[in-house]
């Protein structure tokens, strides 16, 4: 994959990758050095930003928020356009509304597979692939070739991480493959989350919603990918009804995708 060439140029902890080199279930690849998701670009070092110079980017999608990007703005990178669309939480309300029995819903769901902590971080990782104006928007620059691009947040696993899934979806991964590259997020994130467990090392043995929350806030929990698909086939049946319903993508146009960007 991209990976094992960025390994070595990007500290982990930026948690910059690329899609290129996963198999599709029709046995074509994505194509290295085209689509890139990462962190906030502000944390990279003077080399590393030279570097991510060098990629050739066409479109760079920041998902935070203004509070976000005011504390930690991304460098100019030369010759790409920055789009900031604040993925966000957005959806939550019409799905959740705070409510007792809303909660005692959500943590009965025959499709919930952890603790409470798991079950409502997933509700909200959830909630942001549905009827997302930045998804949206980056989906039509897919479908118009304006690539290379890189999409990242803050943390660059959970606006992102979902971003990722639905690229990967469209393209036509397998859920395994899916799962594999969010849950990769824990192995470039790896150090931030031992380190938070060890500030509060008897906390994290003895709760294991406090070992989700320092997953959820530093990582990413498995929960949320399982919910997210889960959710997906729920409402739509099928992914294909999903990305014509969510993105206005027929079977055609889903196709059009894949031949641009699988080999």
């Amino acid at each position: 994959m991209d990976n094992d060439v960025l390994k070595d140029k990007l500290h982990k902890e930026l948690n910059f990758r690329g899609l290129g080199g996963y198999t599709m279930k029709d046995g074509r690849k994505i194509k290295k050095g085209i689509i890139f998701r990462s962190g906030e670009l502000g944390r990279a070092t003077a080399e590393e930003k030279e570097y991510i110079k060098g990629l050739g980017l066409r479109k760079i999608f920041d998902f935070r928020n203004a509070a976000e990007t005011h504390k930690c703005p991304d460098p100019k990178i030369e010759g790409a356009e920055h789009i900031n669309i604040c993925a966000a939480f957005n959806g939550l309300a019409a799905d959740f509304d705070y409510s007792p029995l809303s909660l005692i819903d959500l943590l009965s769901d025959e499709d919930q597979t952890g603790n409470a902590a798991a079950t409502l971080y997933s509700t909200l990782t959830t909630s942001i692939a549905f009827t997302n104006d930045a998804y949206e928007e980056l989906f039509k620059t897919l479908m118009a070739g304006e690539v290379p691009l890189l999409f990242h947040c803050s943390g660059g696993k959970d606006r992102t991480g979902v971003a990722a899934i639905l690229i990967l979806l469209a393209l036509g991964a397998d859920e395994e493959t899916i799962k594999e590259d969010y849950l990769l997020s824990n192995v470039y994130l790896e150090e931030l989350i031992e380190d938070r467990m060890d500030d509060h090392m008897i906390l994290a043995k003895l709760s294991d919603n406090y070992r989700t929350h320092v997953m959820a806030s530093e990582g990413v929990i498995p929960e949320s990918v399982h919910m997210l698909l889960e959710e997906i086939k729920e409402r739509y049946t099928t992914y294909e009804n999903f990305f014509l319903n969510e993105h206005g993508l027929d079977e055609q146009g889903l196709e059009k995708l894949r031949d641009m960007y699988l080999e």
